[in-house]
């Protein structure tokens, strides 16, 4: 009876040697998985973040490029303007500018 006894704790021994290896070899299956899915999670919220942060750009180049052809239709305008003035114009415009000079200055 001893000897079945020994025998049978022996066996318990065993199986509880065979669970404890199983689990370890289970625990670390699923840490290498967790890992895995760790890694996945990280490039899948760096590819999000990477594709707000082109957007965010794409949008702010859309904006400036806007702002710059109202400013640049201005500019054109003006210059245009400059261009078509009359002779007559410019010359009045040049006595003007020298009324004011010669008055800041008091020389005349």
């Amino acid at each position: 009876m001893a000897k079945d006894a020994m025998q049978m704790v022996k066996e318990a021994e065993e199986k509880a040697k065979e669970l404890l290896n199983n689990a370890t070899k289970e625990a670390e299956k699923l840490g290498q998985e967790a890992e895995i899915q760790g890694e996945n999670e990280y490039k899948k919220i760096i590819e999000n973040a990477e594709k707000k942060a082109k957007e965010i750009k794409d949008k702010a180049i859309e904006e400036g490029e806007n702002s710059a052809k109202s400013i640049i239709e201005r500019g054109s305008k003006e210059a245009s303007d400059l261009l078509n003035l009359k002779d007559e114009d410019l010359i009045n415009a040049v006595g003007i500018i020298i009324k004011r000079v010669v008055n800041v200055n008091g020389n005349s």
